[in-house]
């Protein structure tokens, strides 16, 4: 029960920092206008407590529960402060009508609820089985706290596989760990829950301001009942919060994109830099994002994609020259030099072959991701006429992480059929994840072009 009761406290540490910034943005000051915001709040929290917690690690310092709650109480102070130049500004949300649409948001969120509470009964009692979990996810997590921070001697933190991905997934797992009183896998699961039922309360919050409650909450149903985000939730796999941070970095993106309220522009740092600090691939998902939004933004907006493309990138620059420092070999994986390795390329184009025959399925499986990817792409489509920076936003978040995966499969030393066999039902997720964050988005302008257009 002790083990309970800290990841309580845990969550209450995430819940305060990021109430904190909510406040502090002005988003809500008065408790009854903060209950919407709870779930937003606690998995900002996460991803600024995280992304503080990889970086006292890499400066050396154990990460121990203390560290934690000093490193929080920095942020809390930090983020309240903004109360005194941020004025506080209600967002609308949007009404639903009445009659049947009425019972289709309540089916929706009915079916969201049922759908979180089965996933809370699987989290009471499992636990992660993942090979890459055992192998080196959990391993590394633990290390942290029998060695008392991030170690490069035999059995420590660089002892496992991938030794240069960035610390925050084990960095969360061995605050886990911390607040509970013990090294137990077996606890994980739940945690990993209440991150994903932050999330799902993220995404609601964020989007009411746009789409009505009948479309948001059958499409946040559908995004809990896709097969492998099922199976990817409590897996202590890196690609799970990776996926929550790049689709919750991608909405809040769109959604500024669409209102330019900079506060949204600030909540849409917190999780590219957390996903920045997850893994490798993190920092190109925060480039890429920052990169369409000043693709597409006009004018002097163009700073807030500048500065998010730069505060990604000052995030991870301790991690890099840690691993230079340490000696720390690259991912053997592949090489990015070797694209200009024309002769390479080549003689290995027949593995750019195989990867576009077998990739897609992976993404546009039915029995994995639902339809998330082919009908963002539908929608997208359908507001390119009304909401052509929205429409030009999603289809480069879809279109350049996949052709980045093909080239991926192309250059990398690994067999390409084991290769593809064994990743690519992970590497899909952020993108599928993504693609069903901001799926409700692109229906609600949908149907507000039609009603414009008379339809």
């Amino acid at each position: 029960m002790n083990e309970y009761v800290g990841i309580v406290l845990l969550d209450v540490v995430y819940l305060l920092v990021g109430a904190a910034l909510v406040v502090g943005l002005g988003f809500a000051r008065a408790l009854r206008s903060f209950l919407p915001y709870t779930g937003l709040a606690l998995v900002v929290g996460w991803a600024l407590v995280g992304s503080a917690e990889a970086l006292l690690l890499t400066a050396g310092l154990s990460g121990s529960g203390a560290e934690a709650i000093a490193a929080a109480a920095v942020l809390t102070v930090a983020a309240l402060a903004l109360t005194r130049v941020v004025r506080p500004r209600a967002v609308r949300f949007v009404p639903t009508p009445r009659g049947a649409l009425t019972w289709l948001a309540a089916g929706g969120l009915a079916v969201t609820l049922l759908e979180l509470a089965a996933l809370l009964r699987r989290a009471l009692y499992d636990q992660p089985l993942a090979w890459d979990a055992w192998s080196f996810w959990l391993p590394k997590a633990e290390s942290i706290v029998y060695f008392h921070g991030i170690d490069t001697s035999p059995g420590g933190f660089t002892s496992f596989t991938n030794s240069d991905y960035p610390p925050f997934a084990p960095a969360v797992e061995s605050l886990t760990y911390r607040f509970a009183g013990r090294v137990d896998n077996g606890i994980l699961p739940l945690q990993h829950w209440v991150i994903c039922a932050a999330f799902v309360g993220a995404l609601a919050v964020l989007l009411a301001r746009r789409v009505p409650a009948w479309v948001l909450w059958p499409s946040l149903a559908l995004l809990l009942l896709m097969p492998s985000f099922n199976h990817l939730l409590g897996s202590s796999l890196g690609d799970e919060p990776l996926s929550m941070a790049v689709a919750l970095g991608a909405v809040t993106a769109a959604l500024w994109l669409l209102e330019a309220d900079d506060r949204l522009a600030v909540l849409c740092s917190a999780f590219l830099v957390a996903a920045t600090l997850l893994k490798n691939e993190g920092l190109l998902y925060a480039l890429l994002i920052a990169l369409l939004l000043a693709a597409t933004a006009r004018g002097r907006r163009i700073v807030v994609p500048v500065a998010l493309a730069a505060v990604s990138v000052a995030a991870i620059v301790p991690w890099k020259i840690w691993l230079r420092a340490n000696d720390i070999p690259r991912n053997p994986a592949y090489d990015p030099h070797d694209l200009l390795r024309y002769h390479y390329l080549a003689e290995r184009i027949s593995r750019l072959g195989v990867a576009i025959r077998e990739m897609p399925p992976y993404f546009f499986s039915w029995g994995a991701w639902l339809l998330a990817l082919p009908l963002a792409l539908v929608l997208a489509a359908v507001v390119v006429r009304r909401r052509p920076a929205l429409a030009a936003f999603v289809l480069g978040a879809v279109a350049v992480p996949f052709a980045w995966y093909l080239v991926e499969y192309w250059i990398t030393t690994f067999p390409i059929h084991w290769n593809i066999r064994t990743s690519a039902d992970r590497t899909s997720a952020s993108l599928a994840v993504l693609c069903a964050a901001v799926t409700p988005l692109l229906a609600a302008e949908a149907l507000r072009s039609d009603r414009a257009s008379g339809a």
